[in-house]
C-alpha cells in the first residue's frame, strides 16, 4: 500500500483531426491522442514533433524546415493559452452515513458535469463526515471503495477528480489515515496525500497517523499541489508545495465557529504564494450540530475571487486564466527571493 503522496503522468496520445483524404494514413492507434481537452506536456513534445513531420509528409505541400517550425510554435500557443476550469463540490455530509453521502456525491457530480469542467474537487471526509466515533468501523479499507468510485467516475466522464480525502484503514498495519486521492480524465490514479497536519483540538491526532510526504502531480499539464484543512495554518509546509506549482487544492472541513479564518486564510495564501487557489469546504444545514462553515472559493495568484460559495450545499466553478501567473510573478517577484 502506497503512503504519502505518490504522483504520475498519464500517457498523451494523438488522433488525426478530420477526415483522411485517399492514400493517407491513419494515425489513431499511434500512442499520442490530440483531444482538446487534453493538455500536451513537456514530455510529449518530442512526440508531437514526430508527429508533425509525418504530418507535414503527407501534406500534398512538400516539407519544409520553416512550416514545421510553425506547426511547433502552434502546438506550443495551444498549450499555454487553454485555461482550466474546476468546479468545487460543496457538500453537506451526513455524519457516520456513506452510502447518503456517495449519494449525493453522484448527485452534485452529475449536476457539475452540466458546466463542463475539467476538474471536481470534493471536501475533506466527504464520504463519513468529521468524525464518527469509533472512525476504524466507518473508514474504507485501503480506499478500495473509494477508489473504484472516484476512478470510474473520473473514466466514464473523462474528468480529473480530486477526491477530497477519506477516512483510509491501511489493512497491513490497522493504522487509519485522512488520505486523498487524485484521478485523471482516464480514471487513473495520479496522486495520493495523507494528510499531514492533523487537527489536535479535535483530537484527529489520537485517531488517525500522520502523512509523511508533501504531494505535488500535474494534471492537463498544469502543476498541482495538495494540502487538507489544517494544513492551510502552516505557512512553512504551505511554501514547499508551492514552490514549483500552478495550483493548490484544498478540500477542508472547516467549521463555521472559525469560518473568518478560512476565509482570510484562502485568500492570502493565493496572494503569499502567487498561484490559484482552489479551496473546497463542506456545507451546512440548520440543523447540523456543528455546522460547517462553507464558503468554498476559487482565488487567482493577485487574490482576486474567482468563485465563492455561500454556507449551504452548492456547486460552484471557475476558468483559470494562467496568463495571471506569469503577471503576478513578473510585477511582484517576491518568488525570486
Amino acid at each position: 500500500m502506497r503512503r504519502g503522496c505518490n504522483a504520475h503522468n498519464s500517457d498523451f496520445s494523438f488522433h488525426h483531426l478530420g477526415e483522411l483524404a485517399p492514400g493517407q494514413q491513419d494515425f489513431s492507434a499511434a500512442p499520442l491522442a490530440f483531444q482538446p481537452h487534453i493538455r500536451p506536456q513537456t514530455q510529449d513534445f518530442p512526440y508531437l514533433a514526430a508527429a508533425g513531420v509525418g504530418l507535414f509528409h503527407l501534406h500534398p505541400v512538400p516539407f519544409n524546415v520553416s512550416k514545421f517550425f510553425h506547426f511547433l510554435i502552434f502546438l506550443s500557443f495551444i498549450y499555454e493559452v487553454i485555461d482550466l476550469k474546476i468546479s468545487l463540490l460543496q457538500m453537506h455530509t451526513i455524519l457516520g452515513q456513506s452510502e447518503e453521502n456517495i449519494a449525493t456525491f453522484l448527485r452534485m457530480a452529475e449536476a457539475a458535469l452540466k458546466e463542463k469542467p475539467d476538474v471536481l474537487v470534493l471536501p475533506e471526509m466527504w464520504n463519513i463526515g468529521f468524525f464518527p466515533r469509533p472512525v476504524a468501523d466507518y473508514a474504507d479499507q485501503d480506499g478500495e471503495k473509494t477508489r473504484a468510485l472516484l476512478s470510474g467516475f473520473a473514466r466514464e466522464n473523462e474528468v480529473n477528480i480530486v477526491g477530497g480525502s477519506v477516512a483510509r484503514l491501511e489493512s497491513a498495519t490497522r493504522k487509519i489515515y485522512n488520505t486523498c486521492y487524485v484521478f485523471d480524465r482516464t480514471g487513473q490514479e495520479i496522486a495520493t496525500y495523507d494528510k499531514m497536519h492533523l487537527f489536535s483540538p479535535g483530537k484527529e491526532d489520537q485517531v488517525f497517523e500522520r502523512g509523511q510526504n508533501l504531494c505535488t502531480f500535474t494534471l492537463d499539464g498544469h502543476k498541482c499541489g495538495l494540502a487538507i484543512c489544517y494544513d492551510l495554518r502552516f505557512g512553512n509546509f504551505l511554501s514547499q508545495i508551492a514552490q514549483n506549482i500552478e495550483i493548490l487544492f484544498l478540500p477542508a472541513a472547516w467549521p463555521k465557529l472559525r469560518q473568518k479564518h478560512w476565509d482570510v486564510l484562502t485568500q492570502a495564501r493565493a496572494i503569499e504564494y502567487q498561484v490559484f487557489v482552489a479551496a473546497c469546504n463542506g456545507g451546512a444545514e440548520a440543523s447540523d450540530k456543528h455546522p460547517l462553515g462553507g464558503h468554498s472559493g476559487i482565488f487567482d495568484p493577485w487574490g482576486e475571487v474567482l468563485a465563492k460559495a455561500g454556507e449551504n450545499e452548492e456547486i460552484i466553478s471557475s476558468e483559470l486564466d494562467f496568463g495571471l501567473l506569469q503577471e503576478a510573478r513578473e510585477k511582484i517577484p517576491v518568488r525570486k527571493g
